[in-house]
Parts: C-alpha cells; sequence; structure tokens
C-alpha cells in the first residue's frame, strides 16, 4: 500500500516526539522519537480503528496527556479511501499512546470530515479547522469548518 502518511506530531513533556500516521491499514499508527527527530520507533497501531485519513495529534497544555482527533470509522477495503470519514473525533491518553479513551464526536453525519489542524488558546480552548464534504467524498461542496473546545472536554 502507499505506508504512512500525514504525520502530526507532539512534544511529550520528557522531550521525546511522538508521532501519529494516516495509513491504509484500518488504524492510526503511532511512532516515537527519543533524540529530536532523528530516529523514529517502527510505527504501530494505537487501537483506534480508522480509515485512510488525517489526524491531529497535539499534548493538552500544562499536562502530559495527548489528544488525538481523527475519523472514528470502520476500515472497509472495498470503500473508496477505506471507510467513511465520519464521525470526526476526540479521545485522549494519559500514557504517551498505550491506551485511548474515547471523549465523544466533534461532527457527524453524512459528510466527509478531514484535512484536520488543531491547535490550543491561551485560554485552554482549543481550535479544531477541518474540512466538509457533503454528500462525502464528492467534493463538489466543500466548507472550512471551526470547532472551539473548552478545555474542560478534554479532562472529562
Amino acid at each position: 500500500m502507499r505506508g504512512a502518511m500525514e504525520a502530526s506530531v507532539a512534544e511529550l513533556e520528557s522531550g521525546s516526539l511522538i508521532m501519529s500516521l494516516r495509513t491504509q491499514l484500518g488504524s492510526v499508527f503511532l511512532s516515537q522519537s527519543d533524540d529530536h527527530g532523528d530516529t523514529w520507533t517502527l510505527a504501530q497501531p494505537s487501537g483506534l480503528k480508522a480509515p485512510e485519513s488525517c489526524t491531529c495529534l497535539r499534548r493538552i497544555p500544562g499536562t502530559n496527556n495527548l489528544i488525538l482527533f481523527w475519523n472514528d470509522s470502520l476500515y472497509n477495503p472495498k470503500h473508496h479511501h477505506y471507510g467513511e470519514r465520519s464521525p470526526l473525533s476526540g479521545a485522549v491518553t494519559k500514557d504517551e499512546g498505550k491506551t485511548w479513551r474515547h471523549l465523544g464526536s466533534l461532527a457527524t453525519g453524512n459528510s466527509e470530515f478531514t484535512n484536520l489542524s488543531c491547535t490550543f488558546l491561551s485560554t485552554g480552548k482549543a481550535v479544531v479547522t477541518y474540512m466538509r464534504s457533503t454528500p462525502p467524498f464528492s467534493r463538489t461542496a466543500i466548507d472550512l469548518r471551526a470547532a472551539i473546545i473548552d478545555g474542560a472536554w478534554f479532562h472529562t
């Protein structure tokens, strides 16, 4: 297949880096670097099911917890991009990606949600931007969307 694509990198409190990767293998994959990105561990599945779609991985400010935004959708090798790109969901890990807790969905419905970016504001809120295409994969009606998420959501 095409391999790993569209990496998203977060720095852990220790200074190590962790990267989430888009793949065609049915899961978000993760890799780590302890030498500032010169070398990386062999990417491993995170345990989070996913179609071929990008992710956004960030460390939650003031913690060593990570937040991942991705499409929490079943892998379907017969589907365009190996599954639906809906819903757009968030999950948090407190152990550097070994286990994840699903927090909920930011966007759902008969649309494609992709091309993610995310950043934290000084207020503790996060802004997640993404593309919405309705109907999915048609690319005839594309909207740029933004979700503003209260910081309390990451700690529920």
